[in-house]
């Protein structure tokens, strides 16, 4: 098996076949022992008090039902940088991918709600939930002689209007996108 075996596998698999093979692979990572308490567990990570929960909770299940599109590139996205990071992680994650389905497993909201918190405390681990962040130095001389220095700042979330993206921003400590 080699990577374009495992990135095949992967483009094989449907938002739920995804998220099956995400769910065993990101608790025991996460060191969460019971994927019913990711919503504690991802709170935790990000150091947000335990009245957060909810607020976390209703975000991950609104993403479970409403962006499916969105919640399928970043499984996708997850598990090839899963396999590309951890020990054995590209035979671990096409040995999940390829399990996924062999069980009958219900496959609805709740499950796309649970890994919508799985992605949201790896994301808090890896990236703080940034897409990319540019950054721009300028140096000028006035006339004066004295020198002056402008560093702007662009970060750049997931897509800020989503109920994903309000997620990782509330896990991440994040409270807009914006340049500064």
């Amino acid at each position: 098996m080699n990577n374009e075996d495992l990135l095949k596998q992967l483009e094989s698999l449907e938002t739920s076949g995804l998220a099956e093979t995400a769910e065993r692979l990101l608790p025991p990572l996460l060191e969460i022992d019971d994927p019913e308490e990711a919503a504690t567990e991802v709170a935790q990570l990000a150091g947000l008090p335990p009245e957060a929960v909810a607020e976390i909770e209703a975000l991950a299940q609104e993403t479970g039902r409403s962006s499916l599109s969105e919640l399928k590139g970043l499984l996708r996205m997850v598990l090839t940088d899963l396999a590309d990071t951890q020990p054995d992680g590209e035979a671990s994650v096409f040995n999940a991918a390829a399990a996924a389905g062999r069980k009958l497993i219900v496959v609805g909201p709740e499950l796309y709600g649970i890994c919508t918190l799985l992605i949201a405390g790896y994301i808090v681990t890896r990236s703080g939930g940034k897409q990319s962040m540019t950054r721009d130095i300028e140096i000028s001389t006035g006339p004066d002689g004295r020198t002056k220095t402008k560093i702007r700042e662009q970060v750049i979330y997931l897509n800020p209007f989503g109920p994903l993206a309000k997620l990782l921003k509330r896990v991440t400590g994040v409270a807009e996108s914006s340049d500064d």
